[in-house]
This record gives C-alpha cells, sequence and structure tokens, in this order.
C-alpha cells in the first residue's frame, strides 16, 4: 500500500515542480523579452507582407523576432549558459524551430476560422499570428533554460 502511495505522489510532485516553472521571476522576464521579440516579430510580419506571402512572412518574421529573443534572453533572462556559443545558437535555433511550427499551425488555422467566422470584418490573419507567436511561450520556456542556456550543477 505504501509503495503506490508514493507512486500516486510522484506526478503531482512533478507537477508541481513544473507549476513552480511558470511561477518564477525568471517566466515573467522570459514572457517580457518574448513581448518585445513577438512585437519586433508582428511588426516585420506585417511590412514583409506587402512583398511575400502570409506563410513566407510569417516564417521570415519570425527569424527577426528570433533575433531579437536571442539577444535579450542571453543578456537578461538566463545569461551566459555552460555551453559555447555555437551550442547555444544551435540549441536556440532548435527550441525555436518547434516554436515556428506551432505558430505556422495556428496562425494558418486561426486566420481562416476567423475569416470564415467574420465573413472577412476582422484583421484575421493580425489577430491569429499574435495568438500564433504566443502559443510557444510555454514550451520555449522551458527548452532555452534546459537546452539553450543551461547550467551544470553542482
Amino acid at each position: 500500500m505504501r509503495e503506490s502511495s508514493h507512486a500516486s505522489r510522484q506526478p503531482r510532485s512533478r507537477v508541481r515542480a513544473i507549476a513552480r516553472e511558470f511561477l518564477s521571476l525568471k517566466f515573467v522576464q522570459f514572457l517580457v523579452a518574448g513581448g518585445v521579440a513577438a512585437l519586433a516579430n508582428i511588426t516585420a510580419r506585417y511590412a514583409l507582407s506587402s512583398v511575400f506571402s502570409y506563410p513566407v512572412s510569417i516564417v521570415c518574421a519570425y527569424m527577426v523576432g528570433m533575433t531579437v529573443a536571442y539577444g535579450l534572453n542571453r543578456k537578461i533572462v538566463f545569461g551566459r549558459g555552460d555551453s559555447s556559443l555555437t551550442s547555444e545558437l544551435v540549441w536556440f535555433v532548435l527550441v525555436n524551430g518547434a516554436g515556428v511550427v506551432q505558430t505556422l499551425v495556428v496562425s494558418l488555422v486561426l486566420s481562416r476560422m476567423l475569416d470564415e467566422l467574420s465573413q472577412g470584418k476582422l484583421p484575421s490573419r493580425t489577430i491569429a499570428h499574435v495568438i500564433g507567436v504566443a502559443v510557444p511561450a510555454f514550451t520555449s520556456f522551458l527548452g532555452h533554460k534546459y537546452l539553450t542556456f543551461r547550467r551544470e550543477r553542482g
């Protein structure tokens, strides 16, 4: 009986540990840095949309935001990790690669849904893109903390 009681507590303690990650000052700093990067991203997407298709402008704008985010996260949020600069950059790109897929899928699906629901009366692409940029905040925070800017314990 004791063993099953311990096993049922493990998932709860993991959930609490993850919840603490998102209730930390570092996560708030990450969100502020991400907000600045998202503003750069959305502004770039708006400007690029006059030259490129919506999906291409989303991806290009994501790269602009990613560059801003790397600088802010390294300087203000996480500091320099224990890895080499090359390793940091590779992990940063990989974590954000997963984020751009999330952003693209959410933006495209929401844009179509909002367009249909509003019959073209809302700025569907902008609304969808803002939401799409916000979605990867949680997964990216954990990825950058534990992969990109990781520090060895001890």
